[in-house]
């Protein structure tokens, strides 16, 4: 009897892990990759313009609220609006 419950719980026990092991397969949603991006390339323009340098190339394509994720919708209007800020700064530094 002792012997069929340890049989049991090691089962159990390595279904769980083989289970938390396939869930750690999951891909990243797009809108969360496309944020890290646009979080990248913003620190690299913001890394430019503290430098002294004037960040070229267009601004920052940052992407639209999905409205399926409030947690990526909030960042992603957060990085418009430092962007926006940057831009700005920018603008008034680096006008020829």
């Amino acid at each position: 009897m002792v012997f069929r419950a340890r049989t049991a719980i090691l089962a159990v026990a390595g279904w769980l892990g083989i289970a938390t092991a396939a869930g750690a397969q999951t891909p990243v949603p797009p809108a969360r990759d496309s944020l890290a991006r646009a979080l990248s390339a913003l620190s690299t323009r913001l890394d430019s313009l503290e430098a002294g340098q004037c960040p070229g190339g267009p601004a920052l394509a940052v992407p639209a609220p999905s409205g399926a994720d409030s947690r990526s919708d909030s960042l992603a209007v957060t990085i418009g609006r430092i962007n926006g800020r940057l831009e700005a700064l920018r603008a008034a530094r680096c006008a020829s």
